[in-house]
């Protein structure tokens, strides 16, 4: 009852990944879940959630529903303090113990797993690519492109690093992550989507999980901005309206560039600086979050 269930960053690919382009998705440790019986103030809440979920499952699907509905009336909840709203898989670590504590049958493996767990996301949510459960389930990072998968023995975590600094920008604003993905499925369909930008987009994705694994910090600053420009035309609905200046601000010259972390329309933001000093007095404002890639 003690395992943990980690939040998930997306630091590359959001959107992008509809149209197979890579993705990379860490183990983010700073927030996690996991299985409590304890009486507490957010019992109802989570069961509330675990509820959701038991409902919309149909009844031959991979989970046990009836003992997850006897354990919801015995007062099994998911202790979490992932944010709702803030693009860190917080259904998805919801997901991963739901099938890790209630799968019928043997677990799945490999691209059957990832499968399985964007069903049961998808279910509940929306529309899932199974990457945040999977990530939150197997404690590993990700990397995702055409529809495989490959582990990686990396995660994220709060603290200084040597190499030039990404870091986190709370926005304060909490958002639902479906009606975004549901605009973007629909912009897709219209005639005028600008397909060729969006393949810049996933090229730009692809140079920047390169080069941060790699450890190129030139070569991320140049991704980095990529995406950024590419974001702050194409994604305006999905960046908040106070921060919009902010973005730009960062395009026009600044110590900082900025992205979508995960579905936009607030939550965090994901910034990359190469003058840490620079950025905080510029974005002194805000408050900033800086992460450190590490080994798990």
């Amino acid at each position: 009852m003690t395992k943990a269930y980690p939040a998930k960053l997306l630091l590359f690919g959001e959107y992008s990944i509809m149209q197979a382009a890579p993705a990379l998705a860490l183990p983010f440790w700073a927030y996690s879940a996991n299985w409590s019986w304890s009486a507490a103030k957010e019992r109802l809440a989570s069961q509330q959630g675990l509820q959701l979920l038991l409902d919309s499952m149909a009844p031959n699907c991979c989970l046990d529903l009836q003992r997850l509905g006897q354990d919801l009336r015995a007062g099994i909840w998911l202790q979490s303090d992932i944010p709702h709203g803030y693009g860190l898989g917080s259904s998805g670590s919801l997901v991963a113990a739901v099938y890790e504590r209630y799968a019928r049958a043997e677990k799945a493996k490999g691209e059957e797993l990832i499968l399985t767990l964007a069903q049961i996301e998808t279910a509940f949510h929306g529309q899932s690519s199974g990457i945040d459960p999977l990530v939150s389930y197997l404690r590993k990072g990700l990397f995702w492109e055409a529809g495989q998968s490959k582990i990686l023995e990396q995660e994220i975590s709060l603290g200084e690093a040597d190499r030039a600094q990404l870091f986190l920008l709370d926005t304060k604003i909490a958002r639902q992550t479906a009606p975004l993905v549901q605009h973007y499925l629909q912009a897709c369909a219209q005639a005028d989507f600008p397909l060729a930008e969006q393949k810049e987009l996933a090229q730009a994705h692809r140079l920047a999980i390169s080069a941060y694994l790699s450890q190129e910090d030139e070569a991320l600053a140049a991704a980095f901005r990529e995406i950024s420009a590419l974001q702050h035309r194409f994604f305006q609905r999905m960046i908040p309206a106070e921060f919009k200046e902010v973005w730009q601000k960062g395009l026009a010259g600044g110590s900082y560039l900025l992205k979508l972390c995960g579905a936009g329309g607030g939550g965090f933001l994901l910034g990359y600086s190469q003058d840490w000093a620079s950025t905080q007095r510029e974005l002194s404002a805000f408050e900033l979050l800086p992460l450190a890639l590490g080994q798990i």
